[in-house]
């Protein structure tokens, strides 16, 4: 037979494997991190896993004219892996990575098959024979530009050797050099491979046969251990049987876990921003929110965890906890304790992304959006011209964010065009708390704006007595149009066929020409209430905005640098000044 390479993970009896933990959420007056398996909707870690792989397709006469790699979802949750990827060591000994389009979701019990590299003249094309005749190809075609046996063994090693990764991110990572960081599943077959999960790497299998693999009802269970999870069977009479989405499923029966916990100190005051770092069976990082709760949800219940808290100028007691199934309930508690102020937390990454979270978008930050930018600083490494660099560029992009364009820039326009004014710091955060607070974001502003007619300051200026026209012309002069400019007549046939000053007024501050005017004066104003939480000062608003309008335009990375390296915004989290203006000209 040609040679040809198929590993597969062995089905074990999850009874076997399953030993569950009770559920136990309990806060205490320290911190209490406990392991709580239930249902989570951002089911990952231990759920989704590389089942099958298929390498040196195309090769004499091989089954199969291409490579493979089939991904299984043993969770109960549907998993969207838009921004997964699976990367791999291809037969050159380079890195690559296989990212997937937006909205790819797969289902519970179902599997993913991709297809690597452009088919070839030796062997059959990729058949799911499982699946329904007309719909057992893969379901995503990874185009290298040639046909290849490219998950084969990398040209010049001795000894078989392979790597495939999967993960939750589509940043690409050092395989060569075992750089796993962050990996939801990983498979380091061959007697040359050193990289692995547990204490051996998959077999090698065969070559010059092909593997097959039985699919009990529950489906493959990876244990962490790929020497045991992987077999290659010699089966000289049955071929390959890759599976995809079409492909009959399997009963999943892992309910995905969830850590969490709360950091206070000894006397019961919550540890805000703390870094909560996940490893072991999976590797995640979180951050205490205001109340210093974390949690890490998606969690495999048969894993192996240590979770470790750190802070600027923090001790935590003790450093780390590790979480096994050797009980019913698992605890860990911390305490977290001030010692004298020798560093500022806003050097910590995630700590100075959760700021960013909190000042410009007025909320905690989510689990991927904090991985996301807590990377652009890690990719850095200890460059600190770099880290300088990256500290203005994520600064600014949360006010360029389409969400603050939503909400703060949404309030901003609504004072100017209202009353010709600015917003102060505390009318800003007051109004911006209840555009934010709760799920349909268009559905809140457009409530938002009809309180927002109804209120006495806004009759006071536009009284119920006022006609159409006058509303409009009131209106238009308040936003700084000239008379008879801009959308004036459309806005008076609105309110003469049924529409309302709600609408009006939404639609005035949603005009593009006004939120292009405003666009440099809402960025200045928000760099006050945002770092320094409090109302501008006349001659330095002034000065900001004539560098934005008049010198050189677009220069906001000035801008926003004086603004991080100002002592006042550094003393908000600590006495230690470890940032000056001078940087800004670096």
């Amino acid at each position: 037979m040609a040679p040809r390479l198929l590993v597969l993970r062995t089905v074990k009896s999850f009874a076997r494997r399953a030993r569950l933990y009770l559920l136990a959420c309990a806060l205490t007056a320290i911190a209490i991190a406990v392991l709580c398996f239930t249902p989570s909707s951002g089911a990952v870690f231990g759920s989704l896993v590389i089942s099958q792989f298929y390498s040196h397709g195309n090769t004499g006469s091989s089954t199969f004219n291409t490579d493979y790699v089939e991904l299984a979802n043993l969770s109960k949750t549907a998993i969207d892996v838009s921004n997964f990827s699976v990367q791999y060591i291809d037969s050159s000994g380079n890195v690559r990575v296989i990212t997937f389009n937006s909205g790819t979701t797969i289902q519970p019990g179902t599997f993913y098959l991709i297809q690597v590299g452009q088919a070839g003249g030796n062997g059959g094309p990729i058949i799911a024979p499982g699946s329904p005749v007309g719909q057992q190809g893969p379901d995503q075609v990874f185009d290298i530009g040639q046909a290849t046996e490219d998950l084969a063994n990398p040209t010049g090693v001795t000894g078989n050797k392979g790597l495939i990764a999967l993960f939750g991110s589509t940043t690409p990572r050092d395989l060569i050099n075992c750089d796993l960081s962050g990996a939801v599943d990983y498979v380091g077959y061959g007697s040359a491979q050193t990289c692995f999960e547990g204490i051996g790497a998959a077999p090698e299998g065969d070559k010059n046969h092909s593997s097959s693999r039985v699919l009990a009802p529950n489906g493959p269970i990876d244990t962490d251990y790929n020497f045991a999870d992987f077999t290659a069977t010699i089966t000289p009479s049955t071929p390959p049987t890759p599976h995809n989405s079409n492909s009959s499923g399997f009963t999943p029966t892992i309910a995905s876990g969830v850590i969490s916990g709360t950091i206070l100190t000894g006397d019961g005051t919550p540890v805000a921003g703390a870094s909560v770092r996940l490893s072991g069976s999976a590797s995640a990082l979180t951050v205490t929110d205001s109340l210093g709760r974390y949690s890490f949800e998606g969690v495999n219940p048969s894993g192996f965890y240590l979770v470790m808290p750190s802070k600027a100028n923090y001790n935590f007691n003790p450093a780390n906890r590790a979480f096994s199934q050797l009980g019913s309930i698992t605890e860990a508690a911390f305490t977290g304790e001030a010692q004298p102020e020798t560093a500022n937390p806003l050097d910590t990454p995630e700590y100075f992304v959760r700021q960013q979270y909190l000042d410009f978008l007025g909320r905690e930050p989510d689990a991927g959006g904090l991985a996301y930018w807590t990377a652009q600083f890690e990719a850095c490494g200890t460059n600190g011209g770099c880290i300088r660099q990256r500290r203005l560029d994520v600064s600014a992009a949360f006010f360029q964010s389409d969400e603050f364009q939503q909400t703060g820039s949404f309030l901003y326009r609504l004072y100017k065009a209202s009353y010709s004014v600015m917003p102060t710091q505390e009318q800003f955060t007051q109004d911006r708390s209840r555009v934010v607070d709760g799920d349909n974001l268009e559905s809140r502003k457009a409530a938002f704006v009809e309180e927002w007619v109804k209120r006495d300051s806004f009759k006071q200026s536009y009284p119920d007595s006022l006609s159409a026209e006058e509303f409009v012309s009131r209106l238009m002069n308040a936003a700084g149009y000239p008379p008879r400019t801009g959308e004036w007549e459309a806005y008076i046939l609105m309110l003469n066929h049924g529409g309302t000053r709600a609408q009006v007024l939404t639609s005035l501050i949603n005009d593009a020409g006004f939120r292009e005017r405003e666009y440099n004066s809402s960025f200045v104003l928000m760099q006050y209430f945002g770092y320094l939480r409090r109302d501008a000062d006349s001659g330095g608003y002034q000065f900001w905005l004539d560098v934005l309008n008049n010198r050189v335009m677009g220069n906001y990375r000035s801008m926003v640098c004086a603004f991080l390296t100002s002592t006042e915004y550094q003393r908000r989290f600590s006495s230690v000044v470890p940032h000056s203006n001078s940087e800004c000209g670096q």
